[in-house]
């Protein structure tokens, strides 16, 4: 995925995804993304080919199978969603977490992020204006070590784990 996307290894990669997540003003993030010139930020959405513009990548979703391009990332910028949330346990990939207070599943999602992963949340208005450079900074700086035997397998077993639990 990483050679796909011309990223080398060394180079730091952080997802963006934010679906179903109104982001009216997201010209005005990408623009403030594109200063950032030590990261390379992946937007993970509804686009129609792979764009390539300074640090930035648009990546259709239809491109990249989701598991495989959260296994390629060092980081991801998210919603809380149960299929996402899974995904990223299962790799092991750390992420920053917009809140969203309207969201039915927030508080048990939240709650298993601060207790199992490496996560940081953010509000909609430090994702909107780019209040995020230092946590991404403070979980880049973490160890992580990244494992799958089977990503669709082990983002079932999750699923099933966590429902089991409610």
């Amino acid at each position: 995925v990483r050679d796909r996307l011309g990223v080398k290894e060394n180079e730091a990669l952080i997802m963006v995804t934010t679906g179903g997540f109104h982001t009216s003003k997201q010209e005005s993030l990408v623009s403030s993304l594109r200063d950032i010139r030590d990261k390379r930020f992946a937007f993970f959405g509804r686009f129609k080919h792979i764009e390539k513009v300074n640090n930035l990548i648009l990546v259709p979703q239809v491109a990249i199978y989701t598991p495989d391009m959260i296994n390629a990332v060092d980081l991801c910028i998210t919603k809380l969603g149960v299929s996402t949330i899974a995904e990223l346990s299962t790799s092991g990939t750390p992420y920053i977490y917009i809140g969203n207070k309207d969201f039915r599943e927030e508080e048990v999602l939240k709650k298993y992020s601060e207790e199992n992963a490496k996560s940081i949340e953010i509000s909609y208005f430090d994702f909107i204006h780019t209040n995020f450079i230092e946590p991404i900074n403070e979980l880049l700086s973490k160890q992580t070590i990244k494992c799958v035997k089977n990503g669709a397998s082990e983002v079932a077993n999750f699923v099933v784990s966590v429902a089991r639990s409610l």
